[in-house]
């Protein structure tokens, strides 16, 4: 009969308490504070050099609209997220 190497158990993984986030990626944007904002639109709004609520506010909706990245669903939960902070956007 051969002899065969006793194999060692796999060490067991401690279990997680907190589920871990990933450190966004260097030069990536900040997280945009409207819940729900799609990444193309963050994103969007990041190249335009928006990263505030009152920066958004200085801009028209005509203008916002027309960033690449900007979809129809967008703009209403950015009027509501102006909104909710007292701001609109530029009147023209």
């Amino acid at each position: 009969m051969p002899i065969t190497p006793k194999r060692r158990p796999k060490p067991s993984k401690p279990a997680a308490t907190e589920p871990t986030k990933s450190a966004p990626a260097k030069g990536a944007p900040a997280p945009w504070p409207v819940a729900g904002l799609s990444k193309p639109a963050e994103r969007a709004l990041a190249a335009a050099g928006i990263t505030s609520l009152a920066q958004l506010a200085k801009r028209t909706e005509a203008d916002i609209a027309g960033l690449h990245g900007i979809g129809p669903t967008a703009l209403p939960k950015l009027r509501a997220a102006l909104t909710a902070q007292g701001l609109s956007f530029k009147k023209r």
